[in-house]
């Protein structure tokens, strides 16, 4: 008797992507530009994913819901120091940002709509 092993499904990703919200994001303004420690920025702006404690663990990318716009040296800084210190260092409250950007993208609202209309 010969053993077969069946084929593997193709496994299904539980985190959300939307690549048009995170271009949306890289149009929309800086979140540090204007302050008054470090302001200035350097380079083009970028989707940074932001964890928020529990969203998600090492080595493993958050919802793309969480993201903040950040030029290049400030994305880089706030992997070098970490979030929690960056968002003290900037005197950024994150959650109430992150919860903005999710309100004023149309590419996630009508990502949403579709995820709601397929369940």
């Amino acid at each position: 008797m010969m053993l077969r092993k069946q084929p593997k499904k193709p496994r299904r990703s539980a985190r959300l992507r939307c690549p048009a919200h995170l271009a949306w994001v890289r149009r929309t303004y800086l979140c540090v530009a204007g302050n008054k420690v470090n302001w200035w920025c350097e380079g083009q702006i970028q989707a940074a994913h932001w964890r928020l404690g529990a969203h998600a663990g090492t080595g493993q990318k958050p919802n793309d819901d969480r993201v903040l716009p950040l030029c290049e040296r400030h994305h880089a800084e706030a992997h070098r120091i970490g979030e929690d210190t960056f968002a003290k260092r900037y005197n950024l409250d994150i959650p109430s940002i992150l919860a903005e950007l999710q309100r004023l993208s149309e590419p996630l609202r009508r990502l949403r709509m579709k995820m709601r209309k397929t369940a």
